[in-house]
């Protein structure tokens, strides 16, 4: 077992298979794993992001999102930015999200889990190519709730260094398991999205009142009237047409 950490603060003990897929899905989560260390680092710091037009709330929740990868985000003009995120509201769309870059138009359809490949489960099928600094997000708030998540994913990919590896060689149950274990204790919320597709919450289903007495369960100790068989009770004063009767040896035939 090798012990991995996150800004000096231990997390937790992997197996050599886990250790070797979480090197290569770290810089998905916007990490870079020192190795001399075994240390889990923030991997965008370098990287400076204007996003315009997210209320308060939802600024906050991108922030929160992000918080582990050192990215600095801004609602205002700073030199040298790489990336400005121009987010807009379409309530009559009937898109749920599109994304414009360089004249390019990419439009996604939220896809939902279980997801067959970790590809596909790290950024749910979301992958719009951005070729252009200045980038335009629509969304329609009717259908897609958390745009944070989005534009998330979109920074993520964005801010990749172009050498990573796709990590196809990870299963599916290998990448739940670093949720878990690895970004779940470093980011909460980004992993609580992640996990979506795979644990959902069950459903309450409310029981109508006369399914409710049909399923009840048997009470030994309640009467039941619609019971074939009743109880037996010694005291009870037999039926007098019964065929047996009680031999006394002192009657005289």
């Amino acid at each position: 077992m090798h012990r991995v950490s996150y800004n000096r603060r231990e997390l937790c003990m992997l197996p050599i298979d886990e250790l070797e897929a979480l090197k290569q899905i770290a810089v998905f989560w916007g990490l870079i794993w020192n190795e001399s260390e075994q240390d889990l680092v923030g991997g965008l710091s370098n990287y400076t992001i204007r996003i315009i037009g997210l209320n308060k709330k939802e600024f906050n929740r991108l922030n929160q999102l992000l918080k582990h990868t050192d990215v600095s985000l801004s609602t205002t003009h700073k030199n040298e930015e790489h990336l400005v995120l121009s987010s807009f509201r379409e309530p009559d769309s009937v898109s749920y999200l599109s994304v414009e870059s360089d004249q390019d138009v990419y439009e996604y359809r939220k896809q939902k889990g279980p997801f067959k490949s970790t590809l596909d489960w790290v950024y749910k099928g979301f992958n719009p190519i951005i070729t252009n600094r200045d980038t335009k997000v629509y969304w329609n708030p009717n259908q897609c709730e958390e745009i944070a998540e989005w534009l998330t994913y979109l920074i993520l990919q964005t801010c990749q260094s172009e050498s990573a590896n796709h990590p196809l060689s990870i299963t599916t149950s290998t990448y739940e398991n670093l949720l878990r274990k690895v970004l779940a204790p470093i980011n909460p919320a980004l992993s609580s999205y992640q996990l979506q597709p795979s644990w959902p919450e069950k459903p309450k289903f409310l029981i109508p009142p006369e399914e409710q007495k049909q399923g009840e369960p048997i009470n030994p100790f309640k009467n039941n009237t619609n019971s074939e068989t009743s109880k037996i009770n010694p005291f009870k004063k037999q039926n007098k047409n019964a065929e047996t009767k009680v031999i006394n040896p002192f009657f005289r035939k």
